[in-house]
């Protein structure tokens, strides 16, 4: 039996022969579609380039144009092609591709699963359909279920996508697609679906059916089309290997306030993770390293910009400085010597350090040479480790000691430098202060003065600097009760570290600072 379907376009050949375990057509070997085995608006196509193209020389305002060909259905099937579409898709001009039919509801009717470009979808959608197909030749979507919603990976201007479906009876389907927007070549798999209809044909029509405007009656373009037994999913790329950073030795605390721990703290200089569990610490003895201690694997990334201190004990350090920020313990921490030790930081396998630092009580300045709860910081990236100007105590402003953060002495965040004031207290002293007095001392500045802010987050990462009339501004603000991050136009959920720098007429300049988490 012959049915009308296969005069008008889409239908299954239900009683063709049956066909090979798989069918494919790349265009390179044919000139030019024919019937049979083609059928439909053949003349609407044509193969350039060893490309099937739609390529209508007059069009109308709005049209469409279909063609399909008899293919295998299996237990398993997989449909894989490539799609070129000149013009991001629109609700105008789109695309259907019919793979599968699992019914014949009437001689005009029948429910497809399909793939959809356009028509209101941002990306690709694997869609549920019941196609109608008039006497007129022309067809109609009466319902349309998306089975896998593409919309996650929308399209991008001018989009080549190359499909792949599969379905396996009893299983589902499963769609990939590469050329998506934002992913570069990788072929993503947008979705499952569970949806298991089996066909009760064993060859179907696969169905490719544009629908466009008049600028765009040349702008489709098919290559590669392929349906074979068995769920063959594309082969997973083998992911390159992320690039990692080295770290870098910041702080060193050998002499803890008492009942406190000892701690070294590493910062990520680079714009690459750091994997620091691949590192390991050692001390000079007798002119070598002995052993190396490897770092613990508690927190095994360090992203850009990142501080992490270890320590004997992770209490040892938060409970003396409540800004602390990542301590990790580290239980075999070799001792940090009070009258002076060489630490060496090692990349895993390596003989060599990659940087050593000789700690001598003298680097932390007049009168801290024996004062407890001192750290050693290191003012620059810029400069070498190993340069013993490079390092200096943590200032009084500060703590004396800042793990895990912004170190006191940092001249990558240009804070170093700042004087006090002869009045100023010792300790986590007058410069680590409430904004609200902040603001009341910039607010009460004698004529004359000066002042700006710079606020970092808890990583040193600089969010903004503000001269001293926008810092006048936030004061005030805040002063007239609006909340502190409206008032200097934060975000809220961070940590910030603001520093507030004055100068009076007759002072040199000196620092308030604060940490607010907003």
């Amino acid at each position: 039996m012959i049915r009308r379907l296969t005069v008008w376009l889409f239908l299954l050949s239900i009683v063709c022969p049956p066909l090979s375990a798989q069918w494919a057509e790349n265009f390179d070997h044919i000139t030019a579609l024919t019937s049979p085995p083609w059928r439909g608006q053949i003349a609407d196509f044509a193969i350039i380039k060893k490309q099937l193209k739609l390529y209508v020389e007059y069009p109308d305002d709005l049209n469409e144009s279909r063609i399909a060909i008899t293919v295998p259905y299996f237990k398993t099937t997989t449909w894989k092609g490539d799609v070129k579409l000149d013009f991001r898709p629109t609700i105008n001009n789109y695309l259907y591709c019919y793979l599968y039919c699992y019914g014949e509801i009437s001689d005009s009717e029948f429910d497809y699963v399909a793939l959809r470009w356009g028509s209101g979808s941002k990306g690709v959608d694997l869609l549920d359909v019941r196609l109608r197909v008039l006497p007129s030749g022309e067809s109609s979507i009466v319902r349309s279920d998306i089975l896998i919603d593409g919309s996650a990976y929308p399209l991008g201007t001018k989009p080549f996508t190359s499909f792949t479906v599969t379905y396996a009876v009893g299983s589902g389907w499963q769609l990939w697609v590469n050329g998506a927007n934002d992913t570069g070549n990788e072929t993503v798999l947008i979705g499952s679906s569970s949806f298991d209809v089996e066909s009760p044909f064993q060859s179907g029509g696969l169905g490719i059916d544009c629908f466009y405007t008049k600028s765009r009656s040349k702008a489709f373009s098919f290559d590669n089309l392929s349906v074979t037994e068995g769920t063959v999913s594309p082969p997973e790329e083998e992911e390159e290997p992320i690039p990692l950073g080295k770290p870098t030795l910041n702080e060193l605390m050998a002499n803890p306030l008492e009942g406190g721990s000892e701690y070294i703290e590493l910062y990520n200089p680079t714009d690459k993770p750091v994997v620091p569990s691949k590192f390991a610490i050692g001390i000079l003895h007798n002119g070598s390293y002995t052993t190396t201690t490897a770092l613990p694997t508690v927190a095994d990334t360090l992203y850009p910009g990142q501080y992490i201190v270890f320590a004997k004990k992770s209490e040892g350090v938060t409970d003396f400085y409540p800004q602390a920020q990542n301590v990790v313990t580290m239980s075999n921490l070799p001792q940090l010597a009070n009258k002076g030790f060489t630490i060496g930081l090692f990349e895993e396998g390596l003989d060599q350090p990659l940087e050593e630092v000789v700690y001598s009580p003298k680097m932390l300045g007049e009168g801290n040479v024996t004062r407890r709860g001192v750290s050693l910081e290191r003012i620059s990236f810029e400069t070498p480790a190993s340069d013993p100007a490079n390092w200096a105590g943590g200032l009084p402003s500060a703590g004396y000691a800042t793990p895990g953060y912004l170190n006191s002495q940092s001249s990558n965040a240009d804070t170093t430098q700042l004087g006090l004031p002869n009045n100023e207290t010792e300790g986590n002293g007058k410069s680590y202060l409430p904004p609200a007095s902040i603001a009341e001392e910039i607010l009460l500045l004698p004529k004359g003065s000066l002042c700006g802010s710079a606020i970092y987050l808890m990583s040193a990462k600089t969010v903004k600097h503000m001269d001293g009339t926008a810092t006048k501004r936030w004061c005030r603000k805040f002063s007239e009760g609006k909340d502190l991050g409206e008032s200097m136009g934060l975000p809220s959920g961070y940590s910030y570290l603001i520093v507030v720098w004055i100068q009076r007429p007759d002072s040199m300049v000196y620092a308030r600072k604060c940490i607010v988490t907003l």
